[in-house]
């Protein structure tokens, strides 16, 4: 799936806080015209997006947007 918004970070920042808002958007769709959104976190050791990449994932499903609701995520390693 293509993301609604996507906010880039380097690893070296962890643990961090991340606010998205309507500026993040890739497509220009507003994340404050939907109702519900999944958050996905993915660590790539070569920085690469997308979950093939990935060696950390971590998802969040159906979170209503807010501007003061704060959604905790926490990292899971994947299987080789």
């Amino acid at each position: 799936r293509m993301p609604t918004a996507v906010v880039r970070r380097d690893a070296s920042q962890l643990p961090l806080r991340v606010r998205l808002d309507d500026s993040d958007s890739m497509a220009g769709q507003a994340l404050s015209s939907l109702s519900l959104v999944d958050i996905e976190v993915q660590v790539s050791p070569t920085g690469e997006p997308g979950r093939a990449n990935a060696s950390w994932v971590a998802t969040v499903s159906s979170v209503e947007p807010s501007d003061s609701a704060v959604i905790e995520v926490v990292l899971e390693q994947i299987s080789p």
